[in-house]
């Protein structure tokens, strides 16, 4: 996968296919110092399972800017998105409790 917009992406979830397995990948840059930036490639081999062999397919569900749009159906993104703000939410205690 390619960023082939203008613009960073802090977000996506994309779902796959290999000889080996099926499944999904997420990953959320909100609290990283950058995404994928335009004409970046994030490494996605990293969070494929190991037994995970001959790459067939992949399709992409949803994406995030850091711009704050977005693409696709958010509704892949719902079980990140709430995460996060859990997150922000402690991150925020934390600060005030400083």
């Amino acid at each position: 996968m390619t960023n082939r917009s203008a613009k960073e992406i802090i977000a996506y979830v994309l779902i796959y296919t290999l000889k080996t397995a099926n499944g999904s990948l997420s990953d959320d840059y909100y609290f990283k110092p950058q995404g994928i930036v335009p004409a970046g490639t994030p490494n996605v081999n990293d969070a494929l399972p190991p037994e995970a062999t001959g790459f067939s397919a992949a399709k992409l569900l949803f994406v995030q800017f850091a711009d704050g749009t977005t693409w696709g159906d958010p509704r892949f993104a719902a079980e990140m998105l709430a995460l996060r703000q859990s997150e922000r939410d402690f991150l925020n205690r934390v600060k005030t409790s400083l």
